[in-house]
């Protein structure tokens, strides 16, 4: 599904109608997980427990988890990771910074919102 601004606001499911010509933009959370090869983790994540009958232990789509189950084995195998794969040292604070970015505009927009309306 595209996500660039003409395709959202006609909500396209797909793009054959040529809006934006037929590319596809990444959000800011797949940037993320492939700048930091969080991607790799998740996949090996998948493949490691795809096996595994036990739905706690399912842990590809949120590896930083801590509230699941074999949260220590998560997080080893993480650290394992990190040494062979360093940009996933970035992962968490990126995310946070994200986040933070993501808060103060959604405060900025709400402000703006308020004073229009008022």
């Amino acid at each position: 599904r595209c996500i660039c601004p003409d395709c959202a606001q006609k909500k396209v499911e797909n793009t054959h109608d040529g809006t934006c010509g037929n590319r596809l933009m990444c959000t800011g959370e797949d940037a993320l997980e492939y700048a930091t090869c969080m991607c790799c983790v998740k996949g090996v994540f998948y493949h490691c427990s795809k096996d595994n009958c036990d739905d706690d232990f399912r842990s590809a789509d949120n590896p930083c988890s801590c509230s699941r189950k074999h949260c220590f084995l998560r997080w080893t195998a993480l650290g394992l990771m990190g040494m062979f794969l360093p940009c996933l040292l970035c992962y968490l604070p990126v995310r946070g910074c994200m986040r933070l970015t993501t808060a103060c505009n959604h405060r900025e927009h709400q402000k703006r919102m308020f004073v229009v309306e008022v």
